[in-house]
């Protein structure tokens, strides 16, 4: 039997993955600043993420799907690898963390401590407000894996082939927002903005953008800044 991707997830996956709290999403000036202004959310392919076991082909096959597919469509069986690139070029997916004070996360991703980390409150409601089906889930980190076929059970496409990663990166701590039909930029409701942190390093210049934008949307945010702990390596 062809399987079509699935949209919407059991309540059993919900249970395994799910993470209520807080999530935030580390950004450079200029995000920051389009993030608030537009009220979106980017939506990145998997073929573009820059770690290469991310979405990872040898975690999930497409063999049995291609060959279902096949025999559904009455064509010649596709390649397994074909239609793994097919949905790592369509799947939209949007990387948040549990935590707002992680010292590479700042580095890495907010532009050397000079940007900011905007807090957001997704949960089931405000998701469900996103046009097209989206699902949130919380990443596990591994040492080792095996493919699944997606034919024999759909719905590990997501726990093992989306929301699988090495343990190198579980200082991330991260949560994903997964929407299957969609990527690129989508907007969303003001209110799943909550937070606004800046880093120890950024400008008055930039926190005097910020607030300018705030200002004029309907927006109710939490500010503050952080800073450099003394005697110790943590931001505070």
């Amino acid at each position: 039997m062809n399987r079509k991707p699935i949209t919407k997830v059991s309540p059993t996956f919900e249970k395994e993955h799910s993470y209520e709290k807080r999530i935030y999403k580390y950004l450079n000036q200029h995000d920051t600043l389009l993030t608030l202004l537009n009220s979106t959310i980017f939506l990145q392919v998997p073929a573009k993420f820059n770690d290469p076991y991310d979405c990872f082909s040898g975690l999930i096959t497409f063999e049995k799907y291609a060959e279902n597919l096949a025999l559904s469509k009455g064509i010649n069986k596709p390649n397994g690898n074909v239609v793994n690139e097919l949905f790592r070029n369509k799947i939209g997916i949007s990387c948040f963390s549990k935590k707002f004070n992680n010292l590479l996360m700042w580095s890495h991703y907010a532009d050397s401590h000079k940007g900011a980390c905007i807090g957001f409150d997704l949960n089931v409601d405000s998701i469900n407000s996103i046009k097209g089906a989206c699902y949130k889930g919380a990443v596990k980190y591994v040492k080792k894996f095996e493919p699944i076929d997606y034919a024999d059970n759909p719905e590990k496409i997501i726990s093992n082939w989306l929301l699988t990663k090495a343990k190198d990166w579980k200082y991330e701590d991260e949560v994903r927002l997964i929407c299957p039909k969609q990527n690129g930029v989508i907007e969303i409701e003001t209110n799943m903005i909550k937070e606004v942190i800046f880093g120890s390093q950024a400008d008055n210049g930039f926190k005097k953008s910020v607030h300018e934008i705030v200002d004029c949307k309907d927006y109710k945010l939490k500010f503050s800044t952080l800073k450099l702990k003394e005697n110790k390596f943590k931001l505070e």
